[in-house]
């Protein structure tokens, strides 16, 4: 994950590249850009309750967290543990609709900057399983060796449920969590293939990934007071 860390350091700084998308209030601003063809989008996000910064990393190490976030979210579950900071996960996603059905396999890495800061991470990974028509396999076209990675996870059982969902992919989604006196520093960045119609249009998929990373901002009425902390 050295190479995903390095990219999200790189791109979590903002720079005149940047275009701004969506402006919710001070505390919660969407910038878009393009980096290898690919749309990178980044929420900057302040949550005024300085002592949530453990709950919050615990809720995104959680396999089952993003359901706190996304209505979407169906379940998680932890395939492979290395070590407390670096596991992969199966999450399932799915809405009213049949045909958005969508699941991913993920690396997701916690790494310690500093006393007041980490960085959470999530990459797909190269699972290469075979659903009933074609060879699944996706480059990512950002952090190029993702594709090296391939943990030989066994998807058989859940061959049932891979069939019935189409595969998405996130070639990076990195939160850096800074503590403040005060606040909560929260920068999100989010490149995720939801392996919809390639006849989509460019605005489409970035009004698509900007409605995604705006349910992010759901932290700040999770951790808006110590009350909500720890629980």
């Amino acid at each position: 994950m050295d190479e995903a860390l390095a990219f999200a350091k790189k791109h979590a700084n903002h720079t005149k590249d940047y275009k701004l998308y969506f402006k919710k209030d001070e505390g919660a601003v969407i910038h878009f850009k393009r980096v290898d063809h690919t749309n990178i989008g980044k929420l900057d996000l302040i949550i005024p309750n300085p002592d949530c910064y453990d709950d919050i990393i615990s809720l995104l190490m959680d396999p089952n967290g993003p359901k706190k976030l996304y209505n979407t979210f169906a379940d998680g579950t932890i395939s492979q543990v290395y070590n407390k900071n670096l596991l992969i996960v199966r999450q399932q996603y799915q809405s009213t609709w049949e045909t958005w059905r969508r699941h991913c396999y993920a690396l997701i890495n916690k790494t310690e900057l500093s006393d007041d800061e980490t960085a959470v991470l999530f990459v797909s990974l190269n699972t290469d399983y075979y659903n009933s028509k074609i060879k699944t396999k996706q480059v990512n076209p950002i952090i190029k060796s993702a594709i090296s990675f391939n943990p030989g996870i066994d998807t058989s059982k859940d061959l049932l449920r891979n069939e019935l969902s189409k595969k998405m992919y996130i070639n990076l989604a990195a939160f850096f969590i800074k503590k403040e006196a005060n606040c909560i520093k929260v920068t999100y960045l989010s490149s995720i293939d939801m392996n919809f119609s390639a006849t989509a249009s460019e605005r489409t998929n970035v009004k698509i990934a900007a409605k995604d990373i705006l349910q992010v901002v759901k932290l700040r009425n999770i951790f808006k007071s110590n009350k909500n902390t720890s629980q």
